[in-house]
């Protein structure tokens, strides 16, 4: 065990990690992702003692937290702090096609993932707040702070998209190499087959994890209609159907798993060497598995996937608490998770 550490500790070196990070073009939006990793930790362990101050929390715990957005204006909250994903993905992909080409908006999988982000957060900016119809106030502060969040999260994943990303080993391979068979089968092809199993399961796990996250979010609209009274009073109902068969907050597993299939479709996307990688479990090469894992690791998707799970899944955690405390009896019989299917 003590030769381990040891060898870990010349691995992990604080040289070698700056090396990677900072020493690139991209060194500006890797401290971004690094602050952002930082601070959304924080949030995960504060938000297992503390609720965020909206939704159904917003009326006991707004004290302290600014003003409140009325009612009838809490759609122009969502619009504010969703907006700036889409603006920046969308500025960065026009700089980076007209302004100052870069080759990375002419790859495919980059396009894709351009498109699966957009079609996101237009329906999260632009759609979703027209169809709520919200029962608490939004505390003033929190479309402010998702404000900042969202700009710099734009921010990094276009830059990383639309200016660094690729282009992936399977496109390489398949779609970029002049000549390139794809029938041939050696060992180079079949490295490239996997990769592109990787980006289809990625692209699989955000689809399913979006649709999921909607077909939640439409359990959850028509169960207010039919919860609230004719003088305006709340009363909570189970949802039942979709993600809420196995978790209390259905959409917010639905969230948690399309920003994981982000990460795993883009995120280990700079060319990927198989056969270095094979080689290094095999031969317990940690230096090279090092290497080879950070080396090909883009920050910004694997930064989104963690922060969304830090914030989102402590309050899919608090929602189980309220729903096992409101519903003692009825609930407990349904042998639901919190926000991770058979997990938590």
């Amino acid at each position: 065990m003590d030769s381990v550490v040891n060898y870990l500790e010349e691995v992990v070196t604080l040289d070698n990690i700056n090396t990677v990070l900072f020493n690139s073009n991209l060194y500006f939006v890797n401290y971004i992702c690094l602050g952002l990793f930082v601070s959304g930790l924080f949030s995960f362990i504060s938000l297992l003692f503390i609720n965020a101050p909206y939704g159904r929390y917003a009326q006991k715990r707004s004290k302290g937290w600014g003003p409140l957005i009325p009612v009838k204006y809490v759609w122009l909250g969502w619009v504010i702090m969703e907006a700036p994903s889409s603006l920046f993905m969308i500025g960065n992909w026009i700089i980076a096609t007209f302004i100052n080409p870069q080759e990375q908006t002419t790859y495919l999988a980059n396009r894709i993932m351009i498109v699966l982000f957009l079609i996101h957060y237009i329906n999260r900016a632009f759609v979703y707040p027209l169809r709520i119809k919200p029962r608490s106030p939004m505390i003033f502060s929190i479309p402010i702070m998702a404000f900042l969040f969202c700009a710099l999260n734009g921010y990094i994943q276009g830059k990383s998209v639309c200016f660094h990303l690729g282009p992936q080993l399977w496109e390489r391979t398949f779609l970029l190499e002049k000549g390139a068979n794809i029938i041939e089968f050696d060992m180079a092809h079949l490295y490239s087959y996997l990769d592109l199993l990787r980006f289809c399961i990625g692209v699989f796990l955000f689809l399913f994890g979006f649709i999921a996250n909607m077909h939640s979010d439409e359990i959850l609209r028509n169960l207010r209609k039919q919860s609230t009274s004719k003088d305006g009073k709340t009363d909570y109902k189970i949802p039942y159907g979709g993600m809420f068969r196995f978790v209390s907050a259905g959409n917010y597993a639905g969230e948690i798993i399309e920003w994981f299939g982000w990460f795993v479709a883009c995120g280990f996307g700079n060319q990927v060497d198989f056969g270095l990688l094979f080689s290094s479990i095999t031969s317990f090469d940690l230096s090279l598995l090092y290497n080879i894992l950070i080396g090909s690791l883009v920050l910004a998707p694997f930064t989104f996937s963690c922060f969304t799970f830090f914030n989102i899944g402590p309050r899919g955690a608090a929602h189980h608490k309220w729903y096992l405390e409101k519903f003692r009896e009825e609930y407990p019989k349904l042998n639901r998770k919190a926000v991770i299917p058979f997990i938590w």
